[in-house]
């Protein structure tokens, strides 16, 4: 069943959602709307922004029940918190503790949701296990430190590893770019010259990922690759497609582009694999983290 141009409803956080943004989606062929009491009933839904840990679950529940979408309180809860995907994806991605019993070494201090890397010195990089637990929270968790290629270190302390994020929609690739792209002002022009989309599906590792996430029925997300000193890529993480930052070199263009390629596969029709969600939230309320 092709959904109809009228139906598709992109439901957006405001504050986070800014002009580019906004733009791109709307041109592609999306209809905006922030309130979605506004929105009519049984219209399809794309939330952006608007999934929160908090309240994931009701809201999550509210958009199977009450309207079509993809995304369900499972492959939410999958893709969204490294408790949940780390066990299955744990032989390509850094070995990560999530008790405070940790031996020796170098770590990256991670939250459930996302690390604290714009605050990379004092509150992400750990060069010794003493300091990894003095700036951990109960809610961290503890990955060890590999070294990436690095095209330098921002004035913010921050280095700027060879490092990509992809969006992944119905199995497919649909966007990427170089993750620190807004760092570009400090880039060499190799770190510019982007792989196509396409390039991306004949990585081995990207393939094994997406192949473990499609048997889990995780619709939409994005993956994190880098590429160490040693030119062996690894998975940095993945996160849930709807909340994702998009990286760009140029905004308008850049996010233009991906919501037209994202509103080309809905049209398409490979939103029909979304129907086996309808009511699946109801009944799936994700994984649960392990004390």
């Amino acid at each position: 069943m092709k959904i109809m141009e009228s139906d598709l409803w992109f439901h957006y956080l405001g504050k986070f959602v800014g002009e580019n943004e906004w733009n791109g989606a709307c041109n592609a062929g999306f209809r905006m709307e922030h309130d979605l009491h506004h929105i009519p009933k049984g219209a399809f839904v794309f939330p952006r922004y608007t999934i929160q840990s908090y309240n994931y679950q009701q809201y999550i529940t509210t958009l199977n029940t009450d309207f079509k979408t993809d995304v369900s309180v499972y492959d939410f809860s999958i893709a969204n918190f490294i408790y949940s995907w780390y066990p299955f994806l744990e032989k390509y991605t850094f070995k990560t503790y999530f008790t405070k019993d940790i031996p020796e070494g170098q770590y990256v201090v991670k939250g459930l949701e996302k690390a604290k890397k714009d605050d990379w010195t004092n509150s992400c990089f750990a060069p010794t296990r003493a300091r990894a637990l003095e700036i951990a929270d109960e809610k961290s968790c503890f990955r060890e430190y590999v070294p990436l290629k690095s095209y330098g270190i921002h004035e913010k302390g921050i280095p700027i590893s060879k490092e990509y994020r992809l969006f992944v929609y119905n199995n497919k690739v649909i966007y990427s770019n170089f993750y620190w792209a807004t760092y570009r002002d400090i880039l060499p022009i190799e770190a510019q010259v982007m792989p196509s989309h396409e390039d991306w599906e004949f990585n081995s590792l990207v393939c094994d990922v997406k192949k473990i996430l499609s048997n889990l029925n995780v619709m939409f997300y994005t993956i994190d690759i880098a590429q160490d000193i040693n030119d062996k890529w690894w998975l940095v993480e993945i996160n849930n497609g709807h909340r994702s930052g998009i990286p760009y070199f140029n905004q308008a263009i850049d996010y233009e582009y991906f919501y037209r390629k994202l509103y080309e596969v809905v049209q398409d029709g490979q939103r029909d694999n979304q129907r086996r969600y309808h009511g699946f939230a109801k009944t799936r309320s994700g994984p649960k983290r392990s004390n």
